[in-house]
């Protein structure tokens, strides 16, 4: 006859065969990036051209790194919010020939980003109160609208996701707690949002991101939670609340969703990033208040690249950081 123990012990690992426990990710610094210096292999013609016309191939010391985006080809883009310049790298963290910066005499403040298919690039100000939309080549193509509390009107807006499958472009208008919603030419639709902190309100919201199904996640911020909604802007759930556990927040920030579903968000108060799977089940967190390597000091935006590896703006580190994240 069987002891209790034993009885117990066979129930635990029914119970468990029945729930798996999912395997930990593993998260491991790939390199940290506050300045610059190519290693794009140049032509010789081009070699001469730079000894000839002076082109440079550095950028000078990040400022405050705040937004980070990708593009197909994993380059990453980010706003230097203090030196009011767009910054882009190579996947390996290098500088591209004959370019790595836009923006400077046009911004004031950028700080939410987004680059589509067609490598056009999307720059939110929160001084300007404006969206800047460039093409490929650093082209500023258009800005829309400027400051107010009117229906397409921004005040402090931060993150900004283009969504191509439903031809919109939807930006956090921060200070207005709401969303803002504009066709791909830039010409407003709607909004959704007001300040609270029932299901589709919010309190100063900030990054935006998408997943594969056209779902929109918002950092309800101050409400320290993250709200979702379905392609048609349909409230879809949330996750998060106020505390200083695994699954809560002190001051959510950044957001980005890899190909698998599962959920990276920036708490900016407690220095990490926490890892919640597709169902939001809390995973694990790293980072810490430190300026030590691999450690992050007010982490803001996110973006994940081809290869499923975490870039962070790593804000008052004045740096941006790589991780490789292993499932």
């Amino acid at each position: 006859m069987r002891s209790m123990s034993q009885i117990c012990l066979l129930v635990f690992v029914f119970l468990s065969s029945l729930n798996p426990v999912l395997a930990e990710p593993k998260v491991e610094l790939s390199f940290e990036v506050n300045k610059k210096v190519s290693a794009v292999p140049l032509s010789i013609l081009a070699r001469i051209g730079e000894m000839l016309f002076g082109a440079t191939q550095t950028v000078d010391r990040f400022s405050v790194i705040n937004g980070v985006a990708v593009d197909a080809q994993d380059n990453i883009y980010l706003t230097d919010s203090e030196k009011e310049r767009v910054v882009i790298l190579n996947k390996e963290g290098k500088a591209l020939p004959r370019g790595g910066e836009i923006g400077r005499r046009i911004f004031k403040n950028p700080m939410g980003i987004a680059v589509d298919s067609r490598g056009r690039i999307y720059v939110t100000d929160t001084i300007l109160n404006k969206l800047f939309i460039f093409d490929k080549n650093g082209v500023l193509l258009q800005s829309l609208l400027g400051d107010g509390t009117e229906r397409g009107s921004f005040l402090r807006p931060s993150g900004v996701v283009v969504d191509e499958a439903q031809q919109r472009i939807i930006v956090s208008d921060t200070g207005n707690h709401r969303l803002q919603i504009f066709d791909l030419q830039g010409k407003f639709i709607s909004f959704l949002g007001k300040n609270g902190n029932r299901e589709k309100e919010f309190l100063f919201p900030t990054f935006l991101a998408q997943d594969s199904l056209g779902r929109t996640y918002v950092v309800d911020t101050i409400n320290q939670r993250i709200q979702i909604f379905d392609k048609d802007l349909n409230f879809a759930g949330k996750f998060g609340d106020a505390g200083d556990i695994l699954g809560y927040f002190g001051r959510p920030k950044g957001i980005a969703v890899d190909a698998a579903g599962n959920i990276f968000v920036s708490d900016s108060y407690f220095n990490v990033i926490s890892i919640f799977d597709k169902e939001r089940k809390p995973l694990l967190f790293f980072g810490r208040n430190d300026s030590g390597k691999g450690n992050l000091y007010v982490p803001m935006g996110l973006a994940i690249n081809s290869q499923g590896e975490v870039i962070v703006a790593d804000s008052q580190n004045l740096r941006a950081a790589v991780f490789k994240v292993t499932w």
